[in-house]
């Protein structure tokens, strides 16, 4: 969460060292960056409260419980998420 709080907080800076007609161009871009803000952080949320669920139902615990909310690598992403799903399918077949 700290990228996401530095960005915004990047913003709320360049919101405060604008004027004139780029001030209404920055402000919507604050606007936009603020609703993804939102929809990350709600997402994080989700993903957080689904891991409590199956941990409470004897899952095991899964690697991340919640998202990174930071720009990170799509390739590595991707990547690693492939990794994680084979994990799980070994834990889930017995491996």
């Amino acid at each position: 969460m700290g990228m996401l709080h530095d960005t915004l907080m990047q913003q709320l800076d360049n919101l405060v060292d604008t004027t004139g007609d780029e001030l209404d161009r920055e402000i919507k871009r604050a606007a936009a960056m603020a609703k993804i803000g939102s929809v990350l952080i709600q997402n994080a949320s989700l993903a957080l409260e689904v891991e409590k669920l199956a941990l409470g139902a004897g899952a095991e615990p899964s690697a991340p419980a919640v998202p990174s909310l930071t720009f990170r690598d799509a390739e590595a992403d991707a990547e690693a998420d492939a990794e994680a799903d084979a994990e799980a399918d070994a834990r889930r077949d017995g491996w």
